[in-house]
């Protein structure tokens, strides 16, 4: 299938899985008998080839994979090997038999998101001869002193960066043309909580103002958390870390983060496993075998962060990587899911096609009934066999 982005279309999704609701005993369960703790989210630390899972609703089970977001009514076969999840409650359990996860059912911290898919329409992509910003953009941050990161553009001397506020009007020149990412100095005009922020950057070359990321087609600002509430977020954090100590609880972190607005913030924690997809390649190509500590949920959870903060180039690349790492993995969720988010990006008629029957064949394989009759609703322009 072609990877190539000519052009893009942008579709805001909720960040974090929308998933369905299970019992053990695979059997559909009523919405209005479920407990409150069903929206819980059980984060998967560690796990192995053999281990798989299922959903209520589905018929067949796929490959566990770490960074994988459980419910209290998903099935789990450890085979024999034990599983480890960090549980929404943040304490961690180990799965050694056949089951839903043990988790306590009180004092969930890490839940599912609830806000339902809103319309995508067309957009016009980033420009890549324009340094437009990567971070932060439509987000709440922990740091009054954020990092702001753009597009770095082949040509340029340097740039100018400047953040717009209330009571705020700082610039700085940067004359170092493969610079792309600053630090908001401690001795700039403090950001105010509750305030929103905007930043621009302009290229310059030749002495003279060039392209600007002012030009983007996307209303973008931020603001800064107030620190009562970034205190009780690093706390949480803490104990996130504290409750799995012998694992990487980075995906639970970033998966908190996307929960609490702090789009940023997760972003900085899953570009730490991914790498930059711009500058970086995949870490594997569709049917090679996985590599350690590759999980396609991280490049799907990009995905989603960087659609809904409208990077739709940065999207696409990384439900691509997400969809070649979840074929390789055996996560037939995660491939179906982001297939469908490539078909959703893809402005060709005939690509688009090829994603949609993809992704429906992938839920077919799960036996996932419902998810199979979203996707043809949703592409009902795209006969599904």
């Amino acid at each position: 299938m072609s990877k190539h982005w000519h052009q893009v279309m942008v579709f805001v999704v909720a960040l974090g899985l929308v998933g369905a609701i299970f019992s053990a005993a695979m059997v559909w369960v009523d919405p209005a008998t479920v407990r409150a703790d069903a929206t819980a989210v059980h984060i998967v630390t560690r796990s192995h080839p053999a281990a798989t899972y299922s959903r209520v609703g589905w018929t067949y089970f796929a490959a566990l994979v770490e960074g994988q977001q459980l419910t209290s009514y998903d099935l789990v076969d450890p085979a024999s090997q034990p599983v480890r999840v960090l549980c929404a409650n943040l304490t961690e359990q180990i799965i050694t038999d056949f089951g839903p996860p043990p988790c306590p059912p009180e004092r969930a911290v890490l839940e599912q998101g609830d806000a339902a898919v809103a319309a995508w329409q067309r957009a016009l992509p980033e420009d890549v001869f324009s340094p437009f910003l990567i971070t932060p953009r439509n987000t709440l941050l922990l740091s009054p002193q954020p990092i702001i990161q753009w597009n770095p553009v082949i040509g340029a001397d340097g740039y100018r960066v400047i953040v717009r506020g209330p009571g705020v009007n700082w610039s700085a020149d940067i004359d170092d043309p493969y610079a792309a990412q600053l630090l908001y100095p401690a001795d700039a005009p403090a950001l105010e909580p509750g305030e929103r922020y905007t930043v621009e950057v302009i290229e310059i070359t030749g002495g003279q103002e060039g392209a600007s990321s002012a030009d983007e087609d996307a209303a973008i600002s931020f603001e800064v958390m107030a620190p009562e509430d970034a205190g009780a977020v690093e706390a949480t954090v803490e104990q996130i870390e504290a409750g799995a100590p012998e694992v990487d609880v980075d995906l639970a972190t970033a998966y908190y983060y996307l929960q609490m607005g702090l789009n940023a913030d997760a972003l900085a924690v899953l570009l730490a496993q991914t790498g930059d997809l711009m500058v970086e390649t995949c870490p594997v190509e569709a049917g090679a075998a996985l590599p350690e500590a590759a999980s396609p949920v991280a490049y799907l959870m990009l995905g989603d962060l960087y659609l809904a903060t409208q990077l739709e180039i940065y999207a696409g690349l990384s439900y691509s990587c997400a969809h070649d790492l979840a074929i390789a993995a055996g996560d037939i969720e995660t491939g179906a899911r982001s297939a469908a988010a490539l078909a959703r990006l893809a402005l060709d008629d005939e690509e688009r096609a090829e994603y949609v029957k993809e992704a429906a064949a992938l839920w077919e394989q799960l036996g996932a009934k419902d998810a199979l009759e979203a996707l043809k609703a949703e592409f009902v322009g795209i006969e599904i066999e």
